[in-house]
Order: structure tokens, then sequence, then C-alpha cells
């Protein structure tokens, strides 16, 4: 099994989590979905573990003000998540 994420502390946390479980294997990779590059670099590492499933963990972010208003200075980084990642991942993994 392979992970990825932003930061290596969750990644060996979820990985030594996965091998206590009985994970056969586990590895993880730094990656921000964001980039394309690091997108392709996870996949290359994560050959030879079989086929893909995708669990994603969402955080909530907070997009508006109490009035309501929308923060778009915080908005560009949940679309380059969402779309470009999203894209990305499957393209890399050639699902879709």
């Amino acid at each position: 099994m392979a992970v990825c994420g932003r930061r290596e502390g969750p990644l060996a946390e979820t990985v030594e989590l996965l091998r206590a479980a009985g994970a056969a294997e586990a590895r993880a990779a730094t990656c921000d979905v964001r980039y394309d590059d690091d997108v392709a670099t996870m996949a290359a590492r994560s050959t030879g573990l079989g086929g893909v499933r995708r669990r994603r963990e969402q955080r909530r972010r907070k997009l508006r003000l109490p009035g309501g208003e929308a923060l778009p200075e915080r908005l560009a980084p949940v679309i380059e998540i969402v779309l470009n990642g999203t894209f990305f991942v499957s393209r890399a993994f050639g699902a879709g």
C-alpha cells in the first residue's frame, strides 16, 4: 500500500499504523497533488503494489467570513488541489 501527502510526519505515522494493522507492504511518498511532477514521482515509487484504490482526506477550509463573503485568496489552493490534483493523479494512474 502506498500513501502520499505533503507532510512527512503524518505519512510516517500512517505507514506505522498500516504495518501494525497487518499491511504486507506500506510505503509513503511526499507529494503535493497540485504539481504534476510530484504526482509522477509518487506514481513511479508506487509501482508493483497492485491496483489503485483512492481515499481522499479532505480538510475543511474556512473560505467565508462570518458575513458570508468568500475569500478568493483561500479559494485558489482548494481549486488547485481538487481540480488539478484529481486530474494529475487520474492521469498518472490511468484512471478515468
